[in-house]
């Protein structure tokens, strides 16, 4: 496709020349590329190395690769689809054209890869994604400084410490921390309100906090507070600790055995803290290890920075589906290990001079992929005593018990999601299983506040980041036909211009507009269906996106052209995914509809207020930072603003609460 065009910069492939000379090859595989046999692989496809890319018939790239043999790697794909995992016959049936493009050598092949997939993320590309996002705390950089726990590691203002993956009770922990040093952990209205007020909050009569909002701190020593908590956070601050240990025996030897006990359990909490820094037993070490657990398609990734000695942090991610060259028995841990090392390292801007790992990944090649990508020479070790093989020791560990867990959770929904997709792609006739699903639904009160939601589900999973909401104003009255017209207008027309545009620097795009559904899901009947049925023929998209819809009465799942359902087994697998995948647009849109009507109700009441115009609203949403704060404030609330008069906040409770 293009990335290949502009790769050789106009270099094309000349049939006649000889094979080893070629630098791009292409075979269009077409609709029956189901029954092309293992032996009817073209032979001109290079033994070099290189990468391969599959592309559907509109040119979109659906899947890259890379091979140290292009037609080793590449004739694979042209064996019986019965004897192939799911994932990779679905891609084989999707694809349409395959092409490569040679390289000097493997490392050139894997940098290649990885900047395909990086740039076009592929459909059936399946990267290293976190399984969930360790919590962090922040503490801000502005005074007074505050400590909270968040999961943005994208967070400004504020410097992160962390992540803390074995600190369940964590907002326990940083409480009493807090709390011993005198720190702030009130929200900024909160604190604006009693600096305005001089009316300090319950944690400073309590004796919790040093009171900065009427200046009982002076800035000075509350940073120099601030820098004992950063201490704490980095393993470094032994004297809170140690004040702690001394006064809990002091308390004990006083025999205040509770007031000891409430101590106690703040030195446990603070020590929770420093978990992650722990001391390694080589103070000058900077490494990072990295250890791996694998069982039938899913692996587990530990990865340990190692920094000056200590824990910097850590993560564990999972492989769920691992890439369509690695679904064979033949598949060895090392294997699996080269391909997390490349997957980790691909877009890391630290990358230390000494990995750690429990065996060494298949090939030399990753050494020389690392080395390259760090611009200097990186050593890959297997240690075997010491506090190194300890830290890999404990790694693995922790990738086993993560991938045991992750089994016991997944391993019936596994095949359970396969069997459905598949069901789905037979019962419809769709010829292979619809891994996009997108579903629609409106809602609405007699006409006011139309809004539509777009679900996505991929593999049989929701994809929230891909869910989209839409508010309608061209809709009058109660029409949702109209309201489905409008909103599957929308999203299609963003699917094509996106789908035309180059990509530019300048130009805006979402990923859950750009992708093609493999299947829209509607509610409704067969009226439904046809609206919907129209809108893809007015724009051109009938023969590429398949539309069903699922009537709600009996269950029954209508597709275009015919007036009778079709029939699914009311247990069948494939039937409860659309059902699911129908039930979350019925919330996603019921959710959305509450928020905007509740908003408009609040403002439209605010509007009947005399004395509420756009300037005290806006300081009404600043001070009790959400209208729920608002509807909740009592009347002592709005009396104590000294920028609202009386007669205005007594007539803004009662509007509030008239009907109370």
């Amino acid at each position: 496709g293009a990335t290949l065009r502009r790769a050789l910069a106009g270099k094309r492939h000349d049939p006649r020349a000889n094979s080893e000379k070629k630098q791009v090859g292409q075979l269009a595989m077409g609709e029956l590329v189901n029954n092309v046999k293992r032996s009817e692989h073209p032979a001109d496809i290079p033994t070099t190395a290189g990468v391969y890319q599959f592309s559907d018939e509109s040119g979109t790239l659906i899947y890259v690769g890379k091979a140290k043999n292009l037609r080793a790697r590449v004739s694979t794909y042209f064996g019986d689809p019965a004897t192939m995992h799911p994932r990779t016959a679905a891609m084989v049936a999707h694809a349409a054209r395959v092409t490569w493009l040679e390289l000097p050598t493997e490392i050139d092949a894997l940098i290649c890869e990885a900047d395909l997939i990086s740039q076009h993320q592929p459909h059936y590309n399946v990267r290293l994604k976190d399984d969930s996002q360790y919590p962090f705390v922040a503490v801000t950089t502005q005074f007074p400084s505050r400590a909270f726990v968040t999961r943005n590691r994208a967070l400004t203002g504020a410097t992160l410490h962390g992540p803390y993956p074995k600190t369940p009770n964590l907002w326990v922990a940083l409480d009493e921390l807090c709390g011993e040093l005198g720190l702030a952990m009130c929200r900024s209205g909160t604190f604006a309100t009693a600096r305005r007020t001089q009316k300090p909050c319950l944690q400073y009569h309590l004796k919790r906090c040093g009171g900065p909002c009427i200046k009982a701190v002076s800035e000075e020593e509350y940073g120099e507070r601030v820098q004992r908590l950063v201490a704490v956070l980095k393993g470094t601050g032994d004297d809170v600790t140690t004040n702690l240990a001394t006064q809990m025996r002091d308390l004990a030897a006083e025999q205040r055995y509770e007031a000891a006990a409430r101590v106690r359990d703040t030195l446990v909490a603070v020590s929770s803290l420093t978990e992650p820094a722990l001391v390694t037993g080589a103070p000058s070490l900077t490494c990072d290890v990295v250890a791996l657990a694998s069982a039938r398609t899913s692996a587990c990734v530990t990865w340990v920075r190692v920094r000056r000695g200590r824990v910097a942090g850590y993560s564990t991610t999972q492989l769920r589906d691992l890439p369509i060259e690695l679904l064979n028995p033949e598949t060895t841990s090392a294997d699996l290990l080269g391909l997390a090392l490349r997957q980790i390292y691909s877009g890391a801007t630290d990358i230390p001079r000494l990995v750690l790992v429990g065996e060494l990944p298949e090939g030399e090649n990753v050494v020389a992929y690392l080395s390259a990508r760090a611009g200097r020479r990186v050593v890959i070790s297997v240690p075997t005593k010491g506090p190194r093989a300890e830290l890999v020791k404990s790694a693995r560990a922790t990738s086993e018990s993560n991938l045991a867990h992750q089994q016991l959770r997944r391993v019936v929904d596994i095949d359970t999601r396969s069997q459905a997709l598949r069901e789905l792609g037979v019962a419809l006739g769709l010829g292979r299983a619809p891994m996009r699903l997108e579903c629609y639904d409106m809602a609405h009160l007699q006409g006011t506040n139309y809004l539509g939601s777009m679900v996505v589900f991929e593999d049989g999973l929701a994809k929230k980041s891909h869910y989209r909401t839409f508010r309608l104003r061209r809709v009058v009255g109660n029409n949702d036909l109209a309201a489905m017209r409008e909103v599957l207008t929308r999203r299609l027309v963003r699917f094509q211009k996106q789908s035309r545009s180059n990509g530019g620097p300048t130009e805006r795009t979402d990923e859950s507009f750009s992708k093609r559904p493999d299947l829209l899901v509607i509610d409704g009947g067969p009226t439904q269906l046809k609206t919907v049925v129209d809108v893809l023929a007015n724009l051109g998209l009938l023969s590429e996106i398949p539309v069903v819809s699922l009537a709600k009465r009996l269950e029954e799942v209508f597709i275009p052209g015919s007036d009778r359902p079709v029939t699914l087994d009311a247990n069948s697998e494939a039937l409860y995914l659309i059902q699911r995948l129908r039930d979350e647009a019925h919330r996603v849109a019921n959710a959305a509809h509450a928020k905007a009507r509740a908003k408009s109700m609040t403002v439209s009441v605010l509007d009947s207020v005399v004395g509420i115009g756009e300037v005290r609203r806006a300081r009404l949403l600043e001070e009790f930072g959400n209208w729920s704060g608002v509807l909740a404030a009592g009347p002592e609330k709005f009396l104590g603003l000294d920028w609202l008069p009386r007669t205005v906040g007594d007539a803004l409770f009662v509007a509030l609460h008239s009907d109370v």
